[in-house]
């Protein structure tokens, strides 16, 4: 774990030196005048209205719920950018919330690109989550039918598993990302998390929170057929680990992770698969074994500005022997109606299958969700 994190540092370090200290031409001629900084404002609002009628509704955690909801995720992205004399590309994004529940700023980053690549300081995913490939969903997308709309019962013990993205509980904590240049159709990725708790004032306590997390990934993309077809092939397969929170009193078991995933679009036709494993994050004991697991699967097919599309999710979260069990079918319609704006609906089952026999660990929802998303 120590080499790793070594080496990782190491070479973030050696790569952002020589980012820093990039040639600057000598020839009065040759040199270039920084660009001027601009800004660029993007985003999305997206409202879904729903339905759901659930299996198990009288469950603890479950029953008394709302079976017509309506539901809004909303972002606000702001860019400042600029090119220096030097060649070096710099840019500061703001990501936020747009609910009114949540308004705070979901990620803020430094980036710092050039022939060497790209370098990244701040809070945002890590790159093995960027680079977690798999198939294209429409409407709500397969994650968000686990537990949005499904209720997940007080007694099933699988929390996590509603995504393939690697990340081992690192979210959007403050991070470096290093990116390689693609060479044919290949890159790498480089990420290091000192610590899983952005709250924290200084330096944070190790029996505090996650920390030392470091990953890497491998991606390929390339084009097959005809020329002009468009057919593409992409790939990405990923690995992290990080020390659980630990002191002397407290032996945790270290975290684990990896994902392989990727990508065939033929014509129309688009088909994807993800897999993914993490093992003991937030684990409090090496005598506790916690392992999760997540695949997905999706095809889906292109006619005009209409799209079509069918998944399936399955995940299981095994603890010492203990197995809890979900799985996700939808499928999903999507048509644009316009530059930016677009009207998806889902028709979904989640089913939730705890390890015992209490009421509370079992839940079945069948939903149907239509809304409109604006992307500017």
């Amino acid at each position: 774990m120590k080499k790793i994190l070594m080496a990782t540092t190491g070479i973030v370090a050696a790569v952002a030196a020589f980012a820093m200290v990039a040639p600057v031409p000598t020839m009065a001629a040759e040199k270039k005048p920084a660009e001027p900084l601009s800004l660029s404002i993007s985003g999305s609002y997206q409202t879904w209205f729903g339905h759901v009628v659930e299996d198990n509704d009288g469950a603890n955690g479950v029953g008394g719920w709302q079976n017509l909801d309506l539901k809004t995720d909303n972002e606000i992205h702001f860019k400042g950018s600029t090119t220096l004399d030097n060649g070096l590309k710099i840019s500061a994004t703001f990501e936020m919330e747009g609910d009114t529940a949540n308004t705070g700023l979901d990620e803020a980053h430094l980036t710092i690109s050039g022939a060497f690549g790209s370098l990244t300081l701040g809070e945002q995913d890590p790159v093995t989550d960027q680079n977690s490939l798999g198939g294209t969903m429409g409407g709500i997308g397969l994650g968000d039918g686990q537990p949005d709309w499904v209720r997940q019962p007080a007694g099933f013990a699988n929390d996590r598993q509603d995504t393939t993205g690697l990340d081992l509980g690192a979210g959007d904590n403050t991070k470096i990302n290093y990116s390689t240049p693609s060479i044919n159709g290949l890159s790498l990725g480089l990420t290091y998390t000192p610590v899983s708790d952005n709250s924290a004032s200084g330096t944070t306590l190790e029996s505090g929170a996650a920390h030392n997390i470091v990953g890497g990934s491998v991606r390929w993309g390339g084009t097959f057929g005809a020329k002009d077809s468009g057919n593409t092939v992409n790939f990405a397969i990923s690995y992290m680990e990080g020390e659980n929170a630990d002191d002397e009193t407290l032996s945790a078991a270290d975290m684990t992770g990896f994902q392989v995933g990727g990508n065939i679009t033929s014509g129309n036709v688009t088909v994807g698969a993800a897999f993914l494993e993490e093992k003991n994050v937030g684990s409090t004991s090496v005598a506790t074994e916690l392992t999760e697991r997540t695949f997905a699967v999706s095809l889906s097919y292109v006619d005009g500005a209409s799209s079509y599309s069918i998944g399936y999710m399955a995940g299981t979260q095994d603890v010492t022997g203990a197995e809890d069990q979900f799985d996700v079918v939808q499928i999903a319609y999507n048509r644009s109606l316009g530059a930016g704006v677009t009207w998806g609906s889902t028709l979904g089952q989640t089913e939730f299958d705890g390890n015992g026999t209490g009421g509370t660990e079992d839940n079945v929802g069948i939903y149907v969700v239509t809304g409109i998303t604006v992307a500017f």
